[in-house]
């Protein structure tokens, strides 16, 4: 009797979440990536052969400095650091942390949700409400860093002008240019996937099934 390989039944076991549920657990694996990656970036300009080029990551803000066009060396300051004094950002990107991680909880509850067998049969009111209420707050994760990080960086760097959006430059005094980080654009994919993910039982239902049954058995191959 032949044992069956390890992959396969890794495969098998993902296959059988079915689709709405495969979606939401790419989405918490993903938001979990974004919690270790920075969520904003923004790099000061003093001279042609001079920058910064700083990230904000969950715990603190990492550094490369560059000295007459070569590379000068990297830095680390936590927020927590008596030598940190960018205050008010550190609260904007500690609170959007905080929103991806609620996020990810509510996702790992639709999944759990989804996995039991009265789930099957919620009414189409009770999945439009359940897919509002995520979708709203993946918004809220998404759009909080845009909304409030920009702000923030202008008061912490004062120069008003960073305060004009997510993304963009500016000149006075120094140069400044900014924009997401890779936390944001994979919690981006992170709200694309879960939002599909928790709307596919209410979509299902439009059709006149209340829930997405899981696919047929399947079988790799040999």
């Amino acid at each position: 009797m032949s044992v069956e390989p390890a992959w396969k039944k890794w495969a098998r076991r993902v296959w059988s979440l079915g689709y709405s549920r495969l979606f939401v657990v790419l989405a918490i694996l993903v938001s979990l990536i974004a919690l270790a990656a920075p969520i904003w970036a923004v790099t000061q300009t003093e001279n042609a052969g001079r920058w910064d080029t700083s990230v904000y990551g969950l715990l603190g803000v990492s550094s490369d400095h560059y000295r007459l066009s070569a590379y000068d060396g990297s830095s680390y300051i936590p927020y927590s650091g008596p030598s940190f004094d960018q205050h008010v950002l550190a609260s904007a990107v500690g609170a959007s942390f905080t929103l991806i991680v609620v996020y990810a909880v509510v996702l790992a509850i639709v999944v759990a949700l989804f996995s039991m067998e009265w789930a099957k049969t919620m009414p189409r009111l009770g999945l439009l409400i359940l897919t509002i209420f995520v979708v709203l707050v993946a918004l809220a994760a998404l759009f909080y860093p845009v909304l409030t990080v920009p702000n923030a960086a202008a008061v912490d760097f004062q120069a008003p002008a960073m305060g004009g959006g997510f993304w963009g430059s500016t000149t006075t005094p120094d140069t400044f240019s900014w924009g997401a980080g890779l936390g944001w654009w994979l919690l981006l994919i992170a709200v694309i996937l879960g939002s599909v993910g928790v709307a596919l039982p209410y979509l299902q239902s439009m059709r006149g099934t209340p829930y997405p049954p899981p696919p047929p058995s399947w079988h790799p191959q040999p």
